[in-house]
């Protein structure tokens, strides 16, 4: 049985006190994590501090990039092996980042054999756009997959989790729907095992994100294919968040 997960993605906001505040309503909620891992993504300055503050619970840390590279002359850049002192996650190849920093998919699949390598826990972000979705192709997140995972050693492939996330539905109030997103979990899941192999493809975990909210989570998770919920905006409003998790809690797998 896959285990479920919610990753919540801050993006770029919050200050230092409003970030300690976040972090101490997720961990005083008292939620039940039997049956779900949640995964907090703050900006890399206030990692230190959620790790300080959720030493002494399961809640787990990510951050939101790295770079490729472990050391060298490279401003600004954070390294896999820096991370892996503080967190245990981290996202990469978000649309976001595909968009406004024009990472490629040759870079996306550096930093994912370099994060991977270095033990995190990948959580790769694949999507359509608005036109490809209005086309009904989404073999384009298949392109991105087999580009952003080329030379996956096999003893990295538990590293990986997927991130279905479709392009036009972050932050735009329109999320697909459970059985659309079903559909393209499906033929992830199928593409994985090529590459993967069928048994480790069985046991990915393929999460959905874009506009989720606490009246749309728990449908997403009942379907078949879909093990998660990678959250954006609702993950820095504390009470949405915790509902979320109480509500994907409650669903049966």
């Amino acid at each position: 049985m896959r285990r479920k997960i919610v990753v919540g993605n801050w993006k770029m906001n919050l200050l230092e006190k409003e970030a300690e505040e976040l972090i101490s309503k997720i961990k005083q909620s008292q939620i039940s994590l039997a049956l779900t891992d949640i995964v907090i993504c703050p900006p890399f300055l206030f990692i230190p501090k959620a790790k300080e503050i959720l030493s002494d619970t399961v809640i787990k840390i990510g951050a939101q990039n790295c770079f490729w590279e472990n050391e060298g002359a490279f401003t600004g850049e954070i390294a896999p092996a820096q991370l892996k002192e503080l967190c245990e996650y981290v996202i990469i190849g978000h649309s976001e980042r595909r968009r406004y920093q024009k990472e490629t998919d040759e870079e996306i699949n550096k930093k994912v054999l370099a994060a991977a390598g270095k033990g995190l826990k990948v959580i790769l972000c694949v999507g359509e756009s608005l036109e490809d979705y209005r086309k009904g192709n989404y073999e384009v997140v298949i392109d991105q997959l087999i580009a952003n995972l080329k030379g996956l050693l096999p003893d990295m492939a538990d590293k990986i989790i997927i991130a279905y996330e479709p392009i036009w539905a972050i932050g735009s109030g329109e999320a697909a729907t459970p059985e659309y997103a079903n559909k393209v979990a499906t033929r992830i899941r199928q593409e994985m095992g090529g590459i993967l192999g069928k048994e480790t493809a069985s046991n990915l975990r393929i999460l959905y994100g874009g506009s989720v909210n606490r009246d749309n989570a728990s449908q997403f998770v009942a379907v078949a294919e879909i093990d998660g919920l990678l959250i954006g905006g609702a993950s820095i409003k504390p009470l949405e968040f915790i509902e979320i998790i109480k509500n994907v809690n409650k669903v049966k797998t």
